[in-house]
């Protein structure tokens, strides 16, 4: 009997340029189709014994990548709902003075500093 990698490489290993053409199909981006790959062998791995009983190892393969990208795909809109006005207003709202705020008072202490030095030594005092 063959060690589990080589009878992993033999049964998935036929199918990874599939694999990888329906992945990049599915998310567009090089990174993110390796990345598929990789969790979908990851799961073929797991089920070693599963993937050796079954007549179609391509079809399994293949809804396994399908449903792992759309249950990324749905955990990232969940995510993206799950956020209101008030989280995202927390991550960036701040005590500290805006820009504006900075600009304005920049300008109010300039004149302030005209008016002092516009005074004679007795008005300053």
């Amino acid at each position: 009997m063959a060690d589990s990698g080589q009878r992993f490489q033999a049964l998935v290993g036929p199918y990874f340029e599939a694999l990888h053409r329906a992945a990049f199909r599915l998310t567009r981006r090089q990174h993110d189709a390796e990345d598929l790959v990789q969790e979908v062998c990851l799961r073929a791995y797991r089920e070693l014994r599963k993937l050796e009983a079954l007549e179609s190892v391509r079809g399994w393969l293949l809804r396994v990548q399908y449903r792992i990208f759309v249950d990324g795909v749905r955990k990232r809109v969940r995510s993206a709902i799950d956020a209101t006005a008030d989280d995202v207003s927390d991550l960036f709202a701040s005590d500290e003075p805006g820009p504006e705020e900075l600009t304005s008072a920049a300008y109010t202490q300039e004149r302030l500093d005209r008016a002092w030095t516009g005074l004679t030594p007795e008005q300053r005092a």
